[in-house]
């Protein structure tokens, strides 16, 4: 039986950021949640002790991109691991198709992007910090059907 909280059909993003020398790394997110319309603001939960977390937490920008359904395997390159052990962005930049905005790089496949500014961490208890930030801009790429956590239960990619 499902646990509780992972009934619905929960988007999947992928964040994209930035270290301070311009490298940039992807992970994925299951946890982002719009919390204010004016001005557009998100949660965004960041795993602890990954490069994404270093680099939210350097310069507080990201690019958070929607996945769509049939890139479900990026789920296991991108995620379940750092980039602080793994070169993850090797075979992405190599595999998939890829541009940039604003220095960010971005799966071209995805549904669109969100340039974001976190203007808070707040340190948790549990494995995520909880990022908030401020929509800077948007870019809305395709209409296709979105991944979701449901999704990536039925195939197996996560339990």
């Amino acid at each position: 039986m499902r646990k509780l909280w992972n009934h619905a059909p929960y988007p999947i993003w992928s964040l994209s950021t930035l270290n301070n020398t311009g490298t940039c790394n992807m992970n994925i997110c299951s946890y982002v949640t719009p919390i204010s319309m004016k001005p557009k603001e998100f949660i965004v939960g960041i795993y602890y002790n990954t490069q994404t977390f270093e680099n939210i937490s350097k310069t507080k920008h990201g690019l958070l991109q929607l996945l769509a359904k049939d890139q479900d395997h990026l789920v296991r390159q991108l995620g379940k691991k750092s980039s602080l052990k793994t070169n993850k962005m090797k075979k992405i930049l190599k595999e998939e198709s890829v541009g940039t905005h604003n220095s960010y790089t971005y799966l071209r496949e995805c549904i669109g992007y969100i340039e974001l500014e976190f203007y808070k961490i707040i340190k948790t208890s549990g494995d995520h910090a909880i990022g908030i930030a401020r929509m800077k801009s948007y870019r809305s790429l395709q209409n296709k059907q979105t991944l979701t956590l449901q999704d990536l239960q039925e195939k197996n990619i996560i339990l």
